[in-house]
């Protein structure tokens, strides 16, 4: 078990240092309303979400059984679990995968394996300014695809890097467009969860609630 621990741990730090940031309690349960889904697949054991019966990432098995609807968190699987994500998009209409709308690496034009079997279910466009009421711009050298840095930022739906070091609840403004892919066969999306998603992303609230 400190053996296990102490993976998840480095795989987050790599994750973070990276530029991943984890989404916001309402996000997932938003994300987990969009097909019912009672698994998660992505991050680490030591930023899961509990309210997900079942979670892990690739062959990794964080709680709970391999079943069920599953949300994968494209930008914090590892090269095994987006092979996974892929086959399952692919394969069945009960995934859901939050990403960015572009890859995370500048300059990657790589096709992911879901581009091309699914659809958008929802895009989050962000928007960037230089100052939002005496805040500095976001940090930790997240790149920007706002095209116009002087217009207002969309809402926080990021939990802040190596909050689950510190405890902190504050997160962080929205600086990268993010999309939910479903199968372009899937037509049961509950409309509601997409309301409750949007809203989820335009809070402007700076600290975490389920």
């Amino acid at each position: 078990m400190e053996m296990f621990i102490r993976e998840e741990l480095m795989h987050q730090e790599r994750l973070e240092a990276a530029g991943y940031r984890s989404p916001t309690w309402k996000v997932l349960r938003s994300l987990q309303s969009l097909l019912s889904a009672t698994q998660l697949k992505g991050e680490s054991a030591v930023m899961a979400l509990p309210f997900f019966p079942n979670a892990g990432r690739g062959t990794v098995r964080f709680w709970g059984n391999e079943q069920g609807p599953t949300v994968f968190l494209w930008d914090g699987l590892d090269e095994e679990g987006r092979e996974e994500c892929e086959r399952a998009i692919q394969t069945r209409k009960d995934g859901a995968v939050w990403s960015r709308a572009r890859p995370m690496t500048e300059g990657d034009g790589t096709q992911r394996g879901f581009d091309h079997v699914g659809k958008t279910a929802f895009c989050g466009k962000a928007k960037r300014s230089k100052k939002e009421q005496g805040e500095p711009e976001a940090e930790e050298g997240m790149e920007d695809e706002a095209p116009n840095r002087d217009v207002n930022v969309s809402g926080r739906v990021r939990r802040q890097k190596g909050r689950w070091k510190r405890g902190v609840v504050e997160t962080k403004l929205n600086t990268v467009k993010m999309t939910a892919w479903v199968h372009k066969e899937c037509d049961n999306i509950d409309e509601n969860a997409l309301l409750r998603l949007q809203g989820a992303w335009e809070t402007r609230h700076g600290r975490m609630s389920a």
